[in-house]
């Protein structure tokens, strides 16, 4: 019996570690393809000999990692997953029960297994050179939603796939549906945030045009009063093109904000004495409350 717990207690630590790495891959990039890749590099280290990993795409799956643990045999693989799509194109028991969100095990693959899995005489020498003896898939869920699948498979110098590891297969596969959604979100922001910055750029392109046009003509009307003496309305154009110029500053703003946003604003510090700013406010509203 204490034998029995030492194993026990060894296992679990070691399961506690791969989990533990899993996480750490899934957390270390918003990349889904160099994530899932890597996730399917650790398994192979851990659950597997080789190991899929397949997102659903409306009617289309599509394999986003092929990884075996041999990498002599790593071609050898992706051959076998290449033959697989063409032979069968989405119509075996197998890629059906994946599409409806299935866990399943084959324990023991045999010899009639093999034969309806490769009807092919180039797929079953595939499938023979890499002496597949157990498979076992558990679906990526999202949410409730079927977003994907992780299959695994086992020759002959591992266990067959029983009781421990399918649990240990399918939190690895919530924790990959978690990295998921936190890449979408991820590049969800960014779509938004490249659409805000477009919006902005059109809008301040827009508001530009028809404020030039106010800012060009007030000072027309300024240069042709100039040599008047007391010109009625000057003033009044004064403050027009220093509430252009105020206006063109704030369409900067805006622009500066995205820039900020993507660490690419330069700034320009110069001095400015408190009572200009104040003169200048006092100015723009000085029509608006003065009695009539």
């Amino acid at each position: 019996e204490e034998q029995y717990a030492r194993e026990l207690s060894e296992q679990n630590r070691v399961q506690a570690e791969f989990l533990l790495d899993a996480s750490r891959i899934l957390a270390s990039s918003f990349d889904t393809s160099t994530t899932l890749n890597q996730l399917a590099h650790l398994s192979v280290r851990f659950l597997a000999d080789f190991c899929v990993v397949s997102l659903f795409r409306e009617d289309d799956t599509e394999q986003v990692a092929v990884v075996h643990s041999d990498p002599e045999k790593q071609e050898l693989a992706q051959r076998a997953v290449a033959l697989w799509n063409r032979q069968w194109q989405g119509d075996h028991a197998f890629s059906t029960r994946q599409r409806q969100g299935e866990p399943f095990i084959v324990a023991h693959l045999s010899e009639r297994d093999l034969d309806v899995m490769a009807l092919e005489p180039e797929h079953r020498g595939v499938v023979d050179a890499l002496a597949t003896r157990s498979i076992m898939s558990v679906p990526i869920l999202s949410g409730g939603k079927l977003i994907g699948a992780m299959m695994f498979a086992a020759g002959a110098s591992r266990p067959e796939y029983g009781t421990p590891q399918p649990a240990i297969a399918q939190e690895l596969a919530g924790r990959a549906a978690v990295a998921l959604e936190s890449a979408q979100s991820y590049h969800d922001a960014r779509a938004a945030t490249l659409a805000r910055d477009e919006m902005l750029a059109v809008v301040a392109h827009d508001l530009r045009n028809p404020l030039n046009t106010i800012h060009m003509g007030s000072s027309l009307a300024l240069e042709i009063t100039a040599d008047l003496p007391n010109p009625p309305g000057r003033r009044q154009l004064e403050i027009i093109q220093r509430s252009a110029d105020h206006m063109n500053r704030l369409i900067q703003d805006l622009l500066d904000a995205t820039r900020l946003q993507s660490g690419q604003l330069a700034l320009d510090i110069v001095p400015t004495l408190p009572a200009s700013v104040i003169d200048e406010a006092t100015e723009v509203v000085s029509m608006t409350a003065a009695p009539w």
